[in-house]
């Protein structure tokens, strides 16, 4: 929450931390399982059930705008759209409620600075509560992951691509696509994991990340990873937390993260030296921000500096 206030994307941090507190509003009814994973599966965003249920969140509200109110919080057409898209109306509606106390909590602690604070039960009015450049990068997934990686590390789950096979053809050996079941991932202390059949990145036979983020995990026969997102290696080195190492690992420089359970290679010394310098930058900022929570970021020009340089190499590297 407190990056979502940094890093200009109040609403989208608040509607994750209110499913990360609270529960998933996806729902699988005995008996129609499949269906609704499928359902889950077609909104799928940025290889993220995180972000996948932010987008439904989204989408529900924009329903619920345009359609009739009820006393419930939740326009017909609102609760239409999430009973056809296997939602929870009741999830939904403690949502925004629960988006709302955790608005107060960072206006209490000076964070943020609310508007107004008019609202009925069942409404989410962050966006109309605080001001618009809060909100500017609602929409940046890459940011929004960041973001998770900072929130959930170190839920860490490593994805390992099998070996490639080839199938004969007429014209010689041609490369197979391998199969998501041929997939493998991999957490630090669990060794081997499973992905939830529920989870958006459960079919995917190829991430641009090998690694993901989870928030939890279940054991039974086996261990099970249920919510996952995938998040691109730079926003580990800024945000993670963990211990961070330079070394020189068969000619290559390479950021070594959390004992060597995440390996960055880089181009030089120097620019491991200048992503480890700017990751320090923005664990001051945010401690400074904590310690003093009327400090305008916006106008202090070694901290707007350091964060348009992170918010630069997030969005584009």
């Amino acid at each position: 929450m407190l990056f979502g206030a940094i890093f200009c994307c109040v609403d989208s941090a608040l509607t994750i931390a209110a499913c990360l507190s609270h529960r998933s509003p996806f729902v699988s009814p005995i008996g129609h399982r499949d269906l609704a994973d499928a359902k889950k599966k077609q909104m799928a965003v940025s290889n993220s059930d995180h972000l996948t249920m932010l987008e439904a969140y989204k989408v529900v509200c924009v329903a619920i705008r345009d359609g009739v109110p009820s006393e419930s919080g939740v326009g017909y057409a609102g609760k239409n759209y999430a009973q056809v898209n296997f939602l929870s109306d009741k999830t939904l509606v403690a949502m925004a409620d629960i988006k709302h106390q955790f608005l107060e909590l960072l206006a209490s602690i000076g964070f943020i600075h609310l508007t107004h604070r008019s609202r009925r039960s069942g409404e989410d009015k962050v966006c109309q509560m605080v001001a618009e450049e809060l909100n500017n990068n609602n929409s940046n997934n890459r940011i929004l992951a960041a973001i998770l990686c900072a929130a959930l590390y170190p839920n860490v789950v490593k994805v390992l691509t099998p070996e490639r096979f080839f199938a004969a053809s007429v014209g010689g050996a041609v490369p197979r696509e391998h199969r998501s079941d041929e997939m493998k991932f991999k957490t630090k202390l669990d060794g081997y994991v499973f992905l939830h059949p529920s989870s958006v990145n459960f079919d995917q036979t190829y991430f641009q990340s090998p690694y993901l983020v989870y928030q939890e995990k279940h054991k039974t026969s086996k261990v099970f990873i249920k919510d996952s997102t995938m998040v691109p290696l730079l926003p580990f080195i800024l945000f993670s937390g963990c211990d961070l190492h330079v070394e020189l690992n068969q000619g290559r420089f390479v950021l070594a993260l959390d004992d060597g359970w995440i390996m960055v290679a880089v181009e030089s010394q120097r620019v491991a030296e200048l992503l480890r310098l700017i990751r320090e930058e923005l664990i001051k900022i945010l401690a400074e921000k904590i310690k003093d929570p009327t400090l305008d970021l916006s106008t202090d020009d070694r901290s707007k500096k350091v964060i348009n340089t992170i918010f630069y190499l997030v969005t584009h590297g």
